[in-house]
């Protein structure tokens, strides 16, 4: 009997880390298309807005960043509840459809990002609900997440 309680204690138990490992390991940044949409949304959560302009499919340091940042565990649990996300990507194999290249690239001009894409990606802004500016920094170079939490963190703390 004390064979039997002990086994199902030890299966519980690992059924219960399997399920919080699964759990973290499935945690994804909520990446929103709609910059109206996700405008309205931070105005009504009170939430700065990070902005990823980038080329998922052709520029490298936009790959490296999306995946040792935006894909880092410890960035998306730090970050996922603080601020929304906007994804403004500039694709070359990947279609994209009309309306979405035309209002990705009508945030591209507000942004004043340059008009050659290599000179411009990837590419973090950070707005507060209003649409002001309140960071704004070009390239990556496997600096990890560090930076950019940092600079999250001064900004909700204002």
């Amino acid at each position: 009997m004390i064979k039997l309680n002990h086994l199902s204690a030890l299966i519980l138990l690992l059924v219960t880390i399997s399920a919080y490992t699964f759990s973290q390991e499935t945690k994804k940044i909520e990446w929103c298309t709609n910059f109206k949409k996700n405008s309205q949304l931070a105005k009504k959560e009170k939430k700065p807005i990070l902005l990823f302009f980038h080329g998922s499919d052709w520029c490298p340091p936009c790959i490296l960043m999306q995946k040792e940042v935006f894909s880092n565990a410890e960035f998306i649990s730090f970050v996922s509840e603080k601020i929304l996300f906007q994804d403004v990507d500039f694709p070359s194999k990947k279609k994209l459809s009309k309306k979405q290249l035309a209002h990705n690239a009508a945030l591209k001009k507000r942004f004043n990002l340059p008009k050659e894409f290599s000179q411009g990606f990837p590419q973090v802004v950070i707005i507060d609900a209003n649409g002001k500016v309140l960071y704004q920094e070009k390239g990556y170079a496997g600096e990890g997440t560090q930076k950019l939490i940092a600079k999250i963190t001064s900004i909700i703390t204002q």
